[in-house]
């Protein structure tokens, strides 16, 4: 099979130690077979690259010297050394004044240290020492970013596990290009769980495994695309396959239009009528449509069918798919053996809170945290923080089962109809 050497000889040299190889080739099947690209994706340290579907590509087992994490424009954040013996330094540059948490977490999500202080704009140095080797999460929060990087500790000699704020370096200086090659940002190593994100014309694919050998990824391409042509990626979860994004539909399959509500009083009118329609974005808020998609209410989800008995019923689903069952979601969380662990739900990579830090997405699920509209002030709350989801089971008259996750729990509970949650589909 073609070598994509180019790509692999620049990997080779994004890593300062070698290891065994892994090499990984792709195959597609199902709707297509001809794979146009891959985007994998390193969920342990976010960092990815994006790769023709055509070929083999390498894989390194390696000890990395800077792990770092950048999400965002107003923040960097490095370790060195890194891994380290005794301590290490943490460098922390940001555009602007912030107020600023930096915590520390070793790998069973225990705080160790915490730094809370507003800090101006420049580079600010930190040096951690803990009393155990091992692995170690460090993560800071500000008023406009999240970041994550995650240290390792060969050898300790402290009696207890310090973080101190050594001295502002230097000032901030103008803003360079955030530009850099996907290539350089790519680091693997024993261990960690990729997600491979198959792109074949109108169909994505989700797979996610953590390599230890050679193998070929198939990836079994389906239609998933609404009357608006949006087209969602989808993953596998047992025998279930599921949309790994949120539905952004705001037509139904047939073509009719699903009315737009723009405030709360017309949101509150669905209390004297729960037949009526409605979406809206969180906060009313256009820019949060497409990473979040629609808060629809229960007819709206449900194109009108709300007292449907039925356990298939399409409602803003694309042609194929439907909204899930309250069995359909426990078939989920049982196949998951999640009991009320949510971690594996979250996608971290898509948005880095302090709340899903720990967050694997070894589902492939790819959960986001679009908040909801709820309760009796029909109040915007938790976007950021928690995800919403609904069912399509009532669990009475008045009420329809949905699933959330906050702080990394996974939970269920009932609300009323008029509530805005957001959508996934399952396929028929």
């Amino acid at each position: 099979m073609q070598k994509n050497i180019f790509l692999l000889l620049l990997f080779v040299l994004s890593l300062p130690i070698m290891g065994q190889d892994i090499i990984i080739d792709f195959a597609g099947e199902g709707a297509t077979t001809k794979i146009d690209s891959v985007e994998l994706t390193n969920i342990a340290n976010c960092t990815k690259i994006s790769l023709s579907g055509i070929g083999s590509f390498n894989l390194f087992k390696s000890t990395i010297d800077i792990s770092e994490i950048n999400l965002g424009a107003e923040l960097k954040m490095s370790a060195y050394p890194n891994p380290f013996v005794f301590s290490t330094k943490i460098l922390l540059t940001t555009e602007k004044s912030e107020n600023v948490n930096l915590s520390v977490f070793n790998s069973s999500g225990q705080l160790l240290n915490k730094f809370s202080q507003k800090i101006k704009g420049g580079t600010h140095s930190f040096n951690f020492s803990p009393n155990n080797s091992g692995v170690f999460i460090v993560s800071a929060v500000g008023d406009s970013f999240c970041k994550s990087l995650r240290v390792v500790c060969k050898t300790s000699n402290s009696a207890e596990s310090q973080l101190i704020y050594k001295e502002s370096v230097y000032k901030s200086k103008a803003k360079a290009s955030s530009h850099k090659s996907s290539m350089a940002k790519f680091v693997f190593e024993n261990g960690d769980r990729i997600k491979l994100k198959a792109f074949a014309g109108e169909h994505t694919v989700i797979i996610t495994d953590v390599p230890t050998a050679s193998k070929t990824y198939t990836f079994n391409f389906a239609e998933c695309k609404d009357f608006q042509k949006n087209n969602y990626p989808i993953v596998k979860i047992g025998n279930q396959v599921w949309m790994a994004e949120n539905v952004k539909s705001t037509v139904y399959s047939n073509g009719d239009i699903i009315p737009h509500v723009a405030d709360k009083k017309e949101w509150a009118s669905f209390d004297d009528d729960p037949s009526l329609k409605g979406y809206c974005y969180y906060g009313y808020d256009a820019s949060n449509a497409d990473k979040y998609g629609p808060l629809y209410n229960y007819s709206a989800l449900m194109n009108g069918e709300i007292d449907s008995k039925s356990d298939q019923v399409q409602g803003v689903c694309p042609t194929g798919w439907h909204v899930p069952s309250n069995t359909e979601w426990n078939d989920l969380s049982a196949y998951l053996n999640m009991g009320d662990n949510a971690n594996v739900l979250m996608d971290k990579c898509g948005e880095l809170s302090a709340d899903n830090v720990f967050s694997t997405n070894e589902s492939g699920f790819s959960g986001l945290p679009g908040g909801f509209l709820y309760g009796e002030d029909l109040a915007f709350k938790y976007k950021g923080y928690n995800s919403y989801w609904w069912s399509a089971t009532k669990s009475s008259d008045a009420c329809v089962w949905y699933r959330y996750v906050s702080s990394g729990t996974y939970l269920k509970h009932d609300a009323k109809l008029r509530s805005g949650f957001s959508a996934r589909c399952i396929k028929d």
